[in-house]
C-alpha cells in the first residue's frame, strides 16, 4: 500500500497513512519532499517548523527566547562541558592516583583542572553575555 503524507498546521505534526490510524482534521495532504524537507532534520538555527498561509510545512522565525530559558541553556552548556572535560581527565588521575603519571599528563590534568574551576564559576545568570572558558588543547 503506496503511503500517503500528512501536515497538521495546528499541532504542527508529521502523519503517514497507513502507518497513522488518526489524521488530525484539517491536515493537508503533502508530496514525500515536503515531509523529507522538514521532518527528522536539524532545524535551522533560530526557527521552528509552522505552517504558511496555505497549511503547508514551512520554517518560521521562532520566538525569542525568555531570559530564564537563556539561563537554562547556559546551565545545560556548562554541565555539558564539565562533563566533557571530566571524560578527558579521568585516565590521568586514576595516573595520578596510582603514582605513574607523566609530567606531561600532569601538566594536562592541572591545566583541565583549572578549565574545569573556570566553568563552575561562570555566571549563568549573565546569559546570554557569557565569556566562555577557553578549552585546554
Amino acid at each position: 500500500m503506496e503511503k500517503i503524507y500528512y501536515f497538521d498546521p495546528a499541532s504542527p505534526g508529521f502523519y503517514i497513512s497507513p502507518d497513522s490510524p488518526l489524521i488530525p482534521e484539517g491536515s493537508v495532504e503533502i508530496r514525500v519532499e515536503q515531509y523529507m524537507q522538514y521532518a527528522g532534520i536539524a532545524w535551522p538555527e533560530n526557527k521552528v517548523l509552522g505552517a504558511d498561509s496555505s497549511g503547508l510545512p514551512a520554517w518560521l522565525d521562532a520566538p525569542p527566547k525568555t531570559k530564564q530559558e537563556m539561563i537554562d541553556e547556559a546551565k545545560g552548556r556548562r554541565v555539558n562541558l564539565i562533563t566533557e572535560a571530566k571524560d578527558a581527565i579521568s585516565l590521568w588521575q586514576t595516573e595520578l592516583q596510582l603514582g605513574i603519571v607523566s609530567d606531561d599528563d600532569k601538566a594536562n590534568l592541572i591545566a583541565w583542572m583549572k578549565y574545569i574551576q573556570a566553568l563552575n564559576a561562570v555566571d549563568t545568570s549573565t546569559a546570554p553575555d557569557i565569556e566562555w572558558p577557553v578549552k585546554p588543547e
